[in-house]
């Protein structure tokens, strides 16, 4: 905890033209050691056929949140990078961070002509890779027109949207809503590794499953004693008994 500082949160509504707060992004940053990481949490227009309102609403979340009161601690090398290149972020931009994880309900859609029994039929079928040409968001992601330098891991498991209430079934609603992979986790940073995505299909409490990915992150640490190094050890330890949990 001693090393975690220099904490900030901003929002930013998209709804309604960025009227109402049902849409949008939120994010918290601060200073882990010496590197600087920026955690952002998105809601996106939903519908099939939202996905350009989707990017508009990744963009402006980006370019919208900001840290004024902080100038980005990049690591040495980033920063050499950048002033090489004169593309240094602005102060307090949340691309201007070491490390920038995205999470949220994105909301991007199966598309691919596929009606909602088609969809349910290629999961039972265990193909569900054959979906993933069909994924809205790998599609833009691929393109360049949204998270672009983010990555994103394998997926490999179900679409986490949209289940009945307290089940592990797809919705049974006279609307049949087509399974999607709507809840999404991208990170990028120059020393961030995926060592676990996954989603949570114990959870029941909602309509979505909840999507995990744990990160390994190497960040730069002031010196420390041997009390500091071993506390360190600890974590570390806790930290690799979960990825094998």
């Amino acid at each position: 905890a001693k090393q975690v500082r220099d904490v900030s949160i901003d929002t930013c509504k998209t709804g309604l033209g960025g009227m109402a707060g049902n849409k949008g992004g939120a994010a918290v940053r601060f200073l882990l050691g010496l590197s600087s990481v920026c955690v952002l949490c998105g809601h996106f227009a939903a519908h099939m056929n939202k996905v350009r309102q989707r990017n508009r609403d990744y963009a402006t979340v980006t370019a919208s949140l900001k840290f004024p009161q902080h100038r980005p601690q990049l690591h040495p090398q980033r920063a050499r990078d950048a002033l090489r290149t004169q593309n240094y972020p602005a102060p307090g931009h949340a691309l201007g961070h070491d490390v920038v994880v995205w999470i949220g309900d994105f909301n991007y859609r199966i598309d691919g002509g596929y009606s909602s029994d088609a969809i349910r039929t290629i999961l039972e079928s265990g193909e569900m890779r054959k979906l993933h040409a069909c994924d809205q968001l790998i599609e833009e992601h691929s393109e360049g027109r949204a998270f672009e330098g983010f990555t994103e891991g394998s997926i490999a498991f179900p679409p986490t949207y949209k289940y009945d209430v307290g089940t592990n079934n797809y919705d049974s609603s006279p609307k049949a809503r087509a399974p999607a992979w709507c809840d999404r986790v991208l990170y990028r940073g120059r020393e961030v590794s995926l060592l676990k995505y996954a989603s949570c299909p114990e959870q029941c409490f909602s309509d979505h499953k909840p999507v995990v990915a744990l990160l390994s992150v190497q960040v730069v640490l002031p010196l420390m004693g041997s009390e500091g190094a071993t506390k360190l050890e600890a974590v570390v330890g806790d930290c690799q008994r979960a990825v094998q949990a």
